[in-house]
């Protein structure tokens, strides 16, 4: 027997859905020369993997005046599970923007409750949230 959706649960589902629906396409995309997947994502510190030095290095020293421990450790992982396939490095930053999307519902629903309506402080939130999900600003942190 199917369970009925509650509407919070679609809310997440539909916000999920458009992001999903907007940013898709960077799935296909190859890395790119002339930005910074060259330096970033294809390093040595990527392709030297899991070591304690390796490690040691990218959580203490900056590679090119940039500090992104998390990033680069995240990067390592994809590599080693998935190789240089540029999909699984693109298709990370869609779920995570993905989960933040459904984050920020989540944040403006609760932050209204104690003040609106119920059903004001949903429908509030739920556009907050889309708008944030599909805004173009949003375009090079997810791509």
């Amino acid at each position: 027997m199917l369970r009925k959706l509650s509407t919070d649960s679609l809310l997440y589902m539909v916000t999920g859905a458009a992001s999903l629906l907007v940013y898709a396409p960077v799935v296909f995309f190859d890395f790119q020369s002339g930005w910074d997947d060259g330096w970033a994502v294809k390093n040595t510190s990527t392709i030297l993997g899991f070591t304690p030095g390796n490690l040691k290095s990218v959580f203490t020293q900056f590679h090119l005046g940039q500090y992104s421990p998390i990033s680069q450790v995240i990067y390592m992982g994809i590599y080693t599970v998935f190789g240089f396939n540029p999909a699984v490095f693109h298709l990370y930053p869609l779920l995570l923007h993905i989960a933040n999307s459904c984050l920020v519902l989540l944040f403006i629903r609760r932050l209204l409750s104690r003040y609106a309506y119920v059903g004001t402080a949903r429908k509030v939130a739920f556009l907050t949230a889309l708008l944030f999900a599909v805004h173009p600003l949003q375009v090079e942190s997810v791509a």
